[in-house]
Parts: structure tokens; sequence; C-alpha cells
């Protein structure tokens, strides 16, 4: 057995736990979930999500069937709410679908 062999049976444990321990130090954000957020329907599109929208990264999320992205969380999606009706709020179609644009205080 070389000394190389024993030095990376060694190293790999380590390096993995220190990899669990940065990841663990990143912030998720606190989304309530939907009070439908466990509907299967949710299940396709969260896995269809991308991992950015313009140049907003994203994030973990506290909740089932919720997403954001940017730091702080410029766009916030929690799939499972009741679907709206008539609003003032400002509406947009991107790809077909409809989204009801809110903005929140987050301070």
């Amino acid at each position: 057995m070389s000394l190389n062999s024993r030095s990376w049976r060694f190293a790999a444990p380590f390096a993995a736990s220190a990899l669990l321990v940065l990841t663990a130090c990143a912030p998720s954000v606190t989304i309530n979930e939907a009070k439908d957020a466990n509907n299967p329907a949710c299940a396709p599109m969260m896995v269809a999500l991308p991992d950015s929208l313009a140049d907003a990264k994203r994030r973990t999320t506290s909740s089932q069937a919720t997403a954001a992205w940017g730091d702080p969380a410029l766009v916030v999606l929690r799939c499972g709410v009741s679907v709206l009706g008539p609003t003032t709020d400002k509406c947009v179609t991107v790809n077909g679908v409809d989204w009801v644009l809110r903005q929140e205080n987050t301070t």
C-alpha cells in the first residue's frame, strides 16, 4: 500500500465533512409554505425551476414547494397558493405563464 493511498482514505471523509460544514453556513430564505404546498402538481414545476433568474442565483428555502432567487431575495415563489381573483396588482405573462407581481417591504 502506498502512502498516497492511505492519505486519500483519511482525507476523503474529512473533505466530505468540511464540505457539509461550509454548505450549512449558507443562509436559507424563510418562506411560509402555501396551504396546498403538498399538492402533487407542484412537484414537476419545482424540479424544473432554473438555478438563476437574470443575474439572481437560486437559494435554499425553509419550506416545501417554495423557491427564492437573489441575495437579498428578489423573487420568491410559492406553489399551492389559492387561485387569485381579480386584482389591481401588476400582471405579466412569461412563456405562457401568468404572474402577479407584488412588492413587499422586507425591512
